[in-house]
């Protein structure tokens, strides 16, 4: 795969989910030495180490029997509907 096709997967990589064979992908690719990959690899460890009072936290993602789902931090509050109202 290219860098571009890796790109996506770069956080999920740095947020240690990402699933083979993407895994083994994104690190051979890294293993090249890659500067474009690298340069991917350290954004996306930096957007997975954010911690914000402004930001939902992100704590896994994965997929069972077919179906994704999303970890994240629950806020407690106005829906976006109820916001917009």
């Amino acid at each position: 795969m290219t860098c571009d096709e890796l790109r996506p997967d770069y956080l999920l990589y740095a947020l240690g989910v990402l699933e083979e064979p993407e895994r083994s992908e994104v690190r051979t690719h890294l293993g090249r030495g890659c500067a474009a990959c690298t340069a991917g690899l350290r954004e996306a460890r930096a957007l997975a180490r954010l911690n914000h009072s402004e930001i939902v936290a992100v704590y896994d993602f994965g997929e069972v029997q077919g179906h994704y789902y999303l970890l994240m931090e629950f806020v407690d509050g106005l829906t976006l509907r109820q916001l917009l109202r």
